[in-house]
């Protein structure tokens, strides 16, 4: 699993620890950075097997980092969790494609790993 590498996109730095050091444990490669417009300046410099992005952020938010790995060539295969307190239903109709996941907060250690597994299969 060592080269598996997750963009973790979340601008709470005690919930970006935290899904960090999890993932981490799980010997998985994880780069962080605080918002939708990091992430895809970091999504132009190298190559990640999985995004895991909050919903609620400011400078760019996951939906609309979401639409534009949706729009481009070379990202749109990523696979996504979204990580929200909001319910399904409240989110727009766009975000449910087949690379797109989501996770509830609040999520326990083996809800987040599982929902990683499933993503990246």
């Amino acid at each position: 699993m060592g080269s598996t590498k997750i963009l973790l996109v979340e601008d709470d730095k005690n919930i970006k620890f935290n899904i960090k050091s999890m993932l981490e444990l799980e010997d998985y490669e994880v780069v962080d950075v605080e918002n939708g417009s990091s992430a895809f300046v970091e999504l132009g410099k190298q190559s990640y097997n999985l995004i895991i992005t909050d919903i609620m952020m400011v400078n760019m938010d996951g939906l609309e980092l979401l639409a534009l790995i949706r729009k481009n060539k070379l990202l749109k295969n990523i696979p996504v969790i979204l990580v929200t307190a909001k319910s399904i239903k409240e989110l727009p109709e766009m975000i449910f494609d087949s690379k797109c996941f989501f996770l509830g907060k609040p999520f326990s250690y083996d809800h987040l790993l599982e929902t990683v597994k499933i993503a990246l299969s």
